[in-house]
């Protein structure tokens, strides 16, 4: 039986009014249409940076800047939380291509992956903890972010102090 629910307005929508209310509002009312339909998790809010236009998620995504990205995305996932339903950050790291996503390889320097990429999920960890996230396909110089231990355990476990579970997307490693 499909039941009606109420249509969103995008990620990077949410971001351009820059306030905060609204991402944590937006993500209490996806949580109440979450638990009405029986689900306990949203694998949301995507937060790659808006980087190339290859990347078929920016509607998903939120904006081109880390800051932004990362506050506007932590006030969604305590929305979610707070409304009973799970959160994912997605998708660690660097996701910047849909289509051949699975065989995509991203070669970004330190300094960048730091003050970019990595600079959003750390600005959302420190808004709210979620309760998983999501690796993405692509390899990240050369290694696939699922079997990146540096990245799973120093950065997520270590430096964010992150005790979610970690999952990979769908059939990636």
């Amino acid at each position: 039986l499909k039941r009606p629910n109420i249509g969103f307005p995008a990620s990077s929508v949410i971001a351009a009014t820059f306030n905060r209310d609204i991402a944590r509002t937006v993500g209490r009312v996806v949580a109440e249409e979450c638990r009405d339909h029986g689900v306990d998790l949203v694998l949301a809010p995507g937060m790659n940076l808006h980087r190339s236009p290859l990347c078929g998620r920016y509607p998903e995504y939120f904006s081109e800047d880390p800051y932004l990205t990362g506050a506007m995305a932590g006030c969604h996932a305590r929305g979610l939380e707070r409304g009973g339903v799970g959160s994912c950050y997605k998708h660690l790291f660097c996701n910047n291509a849909e289509l051949g996503s699975l065989g995509s390889h991203s070669v970004v320097s330190r300094r960048a992956l730091r003050e970019l990429y990595f600079r959003a999920f750390e600005i959302a960890f420190r808004v709210h903890k979620p309760r998983s996230v999501m690796t993405s396909y692509n390899a990240l110089n050369g290694i696939y972010p699922g079997e990146n231990r540096a990245i799973l355990e120093n950065l997520l476990r270590g430096e964010w102090g992150f005790e979610g579970f970690v999952m990979s997307d769908w059939g990636s490693t």
